[in-house]
């Protein structure tokens, strides 16, 4: 198996898009935040119904810490991660924990957390794991991989009109440095892919002549 197949689930599920997260803090640094419910729905669109084509099975909690007559520590979530890939199912045993408080829906959020860990190993929302989202341009990169056809349509005439104000070698090698980043970073739509090389080569040809 090549790296590329090995990396074919990773490049369809890293990118985020921004419209589903959100700046948090824990008070000490600030971090970003992946709504779990379209990570749900992203891993539903690539696997199946949860249940069916993945989920967690075989849920354990265990209460952690905590001397006799006080109050648990923490709770641990003990669990196996299952998902489908053709007609292959696969899966693998992840656990997570948190400080226990009564009444703080503890299960709930050890379960939303073991999913998102879990999709996360498969590379879901990886540019967001990978501080990414630290890069304001790559955050607005990252937004048009997950608009409608006529929006990514838009955005690339942009790129090209962007190329073609391109007066000397130094400014289309600087847009060419950029384009190359976002084709890395595979926040550049590959239907659009063509035209814009297409653009860059005419250009490149113009300046150089």
């Amino acid at each position: 198996m090549t790296k590329a197949s090995n990396l074919s689930l990773w490049n369809k599920v890293n990118v985020t898009s921004p419209e589903y997260t959100k700046q948090a803090s824990n008070g000490r640094y600030k971090f970003t935040c992946v709504d779990p419910m379209w990570q749900t729905m992203v891993a539903t669109e690539v696997f199946g119904p949860y249940g069916k084509g993945w989920g967690v099975r075989d849920t354990k909690f265990t209460m952690l810490g905590g001397k006799e007559n006080e109050m648990p520590a923490c709770m641990m979530l003990e669990a196996v991660f299952f998902y489908t890939v053709g007609n292959t199912k696969h899966e693998f045993e992840y656990a997570v924990d948190m400080k226990y408080r009564p009444g703080d829906d503890c299960c709930k959020k050890l379960m939303t957390s073991l999913q998102s860990k879990c999709l996360s190993k498969l590379g879901f929302s990886a540019d967001v794991y990978l501080n990414m989202f630290e890069d304001v341009q790559y955050v607005k990169d990252a937004a048009i991989r997950h608009k409608s056809s006529e929006e990514k349509g838009a955005w690339a005439n942009e790129v090209i009109a962007a190329i073609d104000r391109c007066k000397k070698l130094d400014d289309l090698i600087k847009c060419r440095e950029r384009i190359g980043m976002m084709v890395k970073q595979g926040t550049l739509p590959e239907e659009h892919l063509d035209a814009i090389n297409q653009a860059m080569h005419d250009k490149q040809m113009e300046v150089i002549s």
